[in-house]
């Protein structure tokens, strides 16, 4: 695939998980209204940058910085949840540390358990700390509040990268994957041609 179709092709991606997060961020926001889940925070921001990350790598920056927002936005936070929320949201982006291994090694147990457990967290680290340095609260009894508060959150990242990773596509590098196919092309074409 050239550069610029590359390019396009990228952009277009960010903008389409980017735009899922910002709804189920803003939808998301209203079940904090029902009373059975009053003491749970629900947000698909993990579960769509554990796929971000894997697809464009520091590009699930994006999505994650944006369903961070709408979803303090939508709650009708003060200014210090936006820092607490995005800043602890952005502590994801170390799980790319995984990376030095191989994607390809990340698609398989029990090595995608860990990429996702940790990625929540690292999330509960962040939000922790933040909470720490901008409210001065307790850093580990806040970490246990979060990691409670945030443990739907990691079910539904468990269940939603899991079943993505079983598709052809969409859990993987893009840039790899559309190399691959472009080989595949290439060698189909050529043993046709043997064929003829």
């Amino acid at each position: 695939m050239k550069n610029a179709a590359l390019t396009r092709y990228r952009i277009i991606d960010v903008i389409i998980f980017t735009a899922i997060v910002a709804l189920a961020e803003y939808l998301l926001s209203f079940a904090s209204n029902w009373q059975a889940l009053a003491n749970y925070t629900l947000s698909l921001v993990l579960a769509v940058s554990l796929i971000m990350m894997m697809r464009w790598d520091y590009l699930a920056v994006i999505p994650i910085l944006v369903g961070s927002a709408i979803f303090v936005l939508a709650n009708h936070g003060s200014w210090q949840n936006y820092i607490i929320y995005i800043g602890g949201n952005l502590f994801v982006l170390i799980n790319m540390l995984y990376f030095l291994m191989g994607k390809d090694k990340i698609k398989k147990l029990p090595y995608l358990l860990l990429y996702i457990i940790s990625g929540y967290l690292l999330i509960a680290f962040g939000k922790s700390i933040a909470c720490l340095l901008i409210l001065n609260l307790d850093f580990f009894s806040t970490l246990l509040s979060v990691m409670f508060g945030d443990i739907i959150n990691l079910i539904l990242a468990l269940f939603i990268v899991i079943i993505m990773s079983k598709q052809k596509g969409v859990f993987e590098d893009q840039k790899a994957y559309l190399n691959s196919i472009k080989e595949e092309e290439y060698k189909q074409k050529y043993s046709l041609e043997d064929l003829k």
